[in-house]
């Protein structure tokens, strides 16, 4: 009988043990820490539409320049270009008159060229300050500025011969808002233009 008893106390130790090594392997394990993620923008993407919709001209994709000159001139008589301007833009857009046709002959903007000599500028050159509100033209679509120059009070169209004329000037400013304008000097937004090179033939 002592022997029974000691080995159901033997069996209850171990089945003690048996039920504390239950409970520590079924514990719950830490929680991990939560990740640090970047948070999800909730910016929708843009529509098929709006990614395919071109960017409004500006700068020289919004203007169109071409000049023109008769094929013949006689010579001693004036030796006049038409200088043509239009806009590409749907909306109205300003331009400063500087250094174009559409102010006349104030620099050395075109380059004239007789039986391949180049001919000098010998017209006015001028210093400009801030421009006021009137040296600014509007351009709209449809509606170009035009203007004729006569390069013979500049350049020296006296000998006969075969000249090739390129207007190489720019638009110092080009603005596409009314209500900056005039804009001073240090926030001009000066346009380079390319214009097809004309050719006429100067002859008694």
């Amino acid at each position: 009988m002592k022997a029974n008893g000691s080995g159901q106390r033997s069996f209850g130790v171990l089945a003690w043990f048996g039920i504390v090594a239950t409970v520590s392997c079924a514990k719950t394990p830490p929680e991990a820490a939560p990740s640090a993620e970047a948070p999800v923008s909730s910016a929708p993407a843009p529509t098929a539409a709006e990614s395919a919709a071109p960017a409004a001209p500006s700068g020289i994709d919004a203007l169109d320049c071409s000049i023109r000159v008769e094929p013949k001139i006689k010579l001693g008589q004036p030796a006049t270009v038409h200088f043509r301007l239009a806009s590409r833009s749907a909306h109205p857009i300003y331009v400063l008159n500087w250094r174009t046709p559409l102010e006349g002959l104030r620099g050395d903007d075109f380059s004239v060229v007789r039986d391949g000599t180049e001919i000098p500028y010998k017209g006015p050159m001028m210093k400009r300050g801030n421009p006021g509100a009137e040296s600014y033209l509007t351009l709209e679509a449809n509606k170009p500025l035009e203007a004729d120059v006569d390069l013979s009070r500049a350049y020296d169209f006296s000998k006969a011969g075969h000249y090739r004329i390129t207007f190489r000037g720019k638009i110092w400013d080009l603005v596409t808002q009314k209500s900056e304008i005039p804009r001073p000097l240090d926030n001009h937004h000066p346009v380079e233009m390319t214009c097809a090179p004309v050719e006429t033939d100067v002859a008694p």
